[in-house]
């Protein structure tokens, strides 16, 4: 049972790498964003900070912790002041998801299991257990691409939508799986991947709650590197949440999934980064169909108009070398 919370503001922007870098402090932390004035009915999508929390199990080392804020300082220009509080000794998941915001997309809202409170009939409930914050909806990167899908549902014929087959890499909770799984029905099973076991897991138990287990199947693996991912051409809709480099460096992979006049939404960019994969992603067959610009995210949604056999292999840079003049493209 954790025994130690800590807790900082930071610039919205930034978020996802000081998640990051708090979830490397020990490897069953619970992380996410508080919930912010309800009561005024504004939620994790309003202003431009933030307020993070980590529950861990053990204190961090306060030399330790100094050393995670340099690297923050470092990553994101901002210094921060890292609070570390101990705990009572209280059902501490539910306390932590009771701190998350409910997040609405559209017609689909995200909320916590522990959050029971009524909604319109007319909306699609997602419930998401708190065991890891990655991809809950509250950043702009999942945000951006449950509107995307929505959109995507708008413009296709019904009878086209239900037969839909959609593929998640990188599904982190799995949150993009359940909003296709309830929003496309009755349709196939919804094939997703991510390299973190734990993840996984974390998207399975969800499934359950969600009651979408029969139609989600979840695998762990990089990239596209299963066997029910392989194959060539076989999926109408294929979600890529992931690092932006990453994009670069599979893009000759993932193309292929992708069936001729599909669609691959592709997310985790900031926008000073999308013009890199869109020039990526066209010299692989495919055009610009929409994009959804929120803060200094961009998602990306494209259409696969040619098969493109590629003849060289593209590589993104995810290492750090402040020394050598290098930078994240993306945490």
């Amino acid at each position: 049972m954790p025994n130690v919370k800590i807790s900082f503001e930071c610039q919205r922007d930034a978020a996802e790498i000081w998640e990051g870098l708090l979830a490397s402090l020990d490897p069953e932390a619970v992380v996410g964003q508080e919930a912010v004035s309800l009561d005024q009915g504004q939620d994790l999508t309003s202003g431009d900070r933030v307020r993070l929390v980590a529950y861990l199990s053990e204190q961090v080392e306060p030399a330790r912790l100094d050393g995670l804020a340099e690297i923050g300082a470092a990553l994101t220009g901002e210094s921060a002041q890292l609070a570390q509080e101990e705990l009572p000794d209280v059902d501490w998941v539910s306390e932590s998801q009771r701190g998350l915001a409910l997040v609405q997309a559209g017609r689909v809202v995200v909320r916590s299991v522990e959050d029971h409170g009524p909604l319109a009939p007319n909306l699609v409930e997602l419930r998401i257990e708190a065991a890891n914050a990655f991809g809950t909806g509250h950043h702009g990167t999942t945000h951006g691409c449950l509107l995307s899908l929505l959109e995507l549902l708008r413009r296709e014929r019904v009878a086209e939508a239900k037969s839909m087959r959609l593929a998640d890499i990188g599904c982190g909770t799995g949150v993009l799986a359940y909003a296709a799984a309830k929003l496309v029905k009755p349709g196939p099973k919804i094939v997703s991947s991510d390299i973190d076991a734990r993840a996984i897991v974390t998207a399975r138990k969800n499934a359950r709650a969600n009651r979408v287990q029969q139609r989600t199947r979840f695998y762990v693996a990089p990239g596209v590197e299963h066997r029910q991912l392989r194959g060539g051409g076989q999926f109408d809709l294929v979600f890529a949440n992931i690092l932006s480099g990453l994009l670069v460096d599979m893009a000759p992979r993932l193309a292929p999934v992708v069936k001729s006049g599909g669609r691959l939404i592709l997310s985790g960019l900031l926008v000073g980064h999308a013009t890199t994969i869109e020039r990526s992603y066209r010299a692989l067959g495919f055009r610009i169909e929409g994009r959804h610009v929120q803060d200094d995210w961009v998602v990306l949604r494209l259409r696969k108009i040619r098969n493109v056999v590629p003849r060289t292999r593209q590589r993104g840079d995810q290492r750090f070398h402040p020394n050598r003049g290098g930078n994240w493209m993306h945490w």
